[in-house]
């Protein structure tokens, strides 16, 4: 269970200095392509049986999946998208009666989160903490297009809390309240992607995708086009379905590396640190061309 690693750490740490850990950073501009706002959050991949996370379509879904959730969390889809992120999406289609809903945010289309005590400098941006574990269900291939169901554990990214100095909370946490509003259901979000192989070009990925980096230093999209894409609904505006099915949702809970009793300590109230963010799983090369 992983809150019993978590813990330890947060008093070893705490023990260790009598400052936050995470107020300093350590790695600005050492790490291309990463913004500097995430400097203590990391990405956390896992996979079903037989899926290659470092290689073909599941380096381009990876490359996907966290470059939208930079841009959501912080509002910026300038700064935080990787190399090639443009050219492996499609332009969102306006939202109106009858446009397929996952043609209608492919892109991000973020909201920037209202300005707190910690922001409130001129130029100064939000920091966030923690980690994010996403799980690659599934990857299926029908004609020349590739299905995928990824699980996005939301329940440790942190960031610092508006009101209350010295404290960190999760981001679906309340911050009247530090609860969750929807129980458990509410720290595990269920997206499906839809991707197309293009002929071969000169950005095909040659090398494994894998590293002690958090971000890729080129473009890792290769030749992987995006075609769809939806967390909420699929289908025709007005009659889409669920993309997060019960069962799917349930799936998704049950292959997080945190157990829902982990999840609740760590989703749920005001904490004196963020949870460690740890190394980049499974990472980006250092190099990866």
């Amino acid at each position: 269970m992983r809150i019993a690693r978590w813990l330890p750490a947060l008093l070893i740490l705490v023990v260790s200095s009598c400052g936050s850990p995470h107020t300093t950073r350590t790695n600005v501009d050492q790490f291309v392509n990463w913004p500097n706002q995430f400097d203590n959050f990391r990405f956390h991949w896992y996979a079903a049986a037989g899926v290659d996370l470092t290689a073909g379509p599941a380096v381009a879904i990876r490359a996907y999946v966290e470059s939208y959730n930079l841009a959501i969390i912080s509002g910026d889809s300038e700064t935080t998208l990787y190399p090639g992120f443009l050219e492996a999406t499609p332009v969102n289609l306006p939202q109106k009666a009858g446009t397929p809903i996952e043609l209608t945010s492919v892109r991000p289309d973020p909201h920037p989160l209202p300005a707190s005590a910690d922001n409130a400098k001129e130029g100064s941006k939000q920091e966030y903490f923690g980690y994010q574990p996403s799980y690659l269900l599934s990857l299926e291939k029908a004609d020349d297009t590739y299905h995928a169901i990824v699980c996005e554990g939301d329940y440790a990214t942190y960031k610092r809390d508006e009101t209350r100095p010295g404290k960190y909370r999760s981001l679906i946490a309340s911050p009247e309240t530090g609860a969750l509003q929807f129980g458990d259901w509410q720290s595990v979000s269920v997206r499906r992607i839809e991707l197309t192989e293009r002929p071969p070009h000169d950005t095909d990925v040659l090398v494994s995708q894998q590293g002690p980096v958090p971000a890729p230093q080129s473009n890792v999209f290769g030749r992987w086009f995006i075609s769809a894409a939806s967390g909420s609904l699929w289908g025709p505006s007005g009659h889409g379905v669920r993309v997060a099915t019960p069962e799917l949702q349930q799936q998704c809970l049950d292959h997080m590396p945190d157990d829902a009793t982990a999840r609740q300590a760590i989703a749920t109230g005001f904490h004196d640190q963020p949870p460690p963010h740890g190394q980049p799983i499974p990472g980006w090369p250092a190099k990866s061309r």
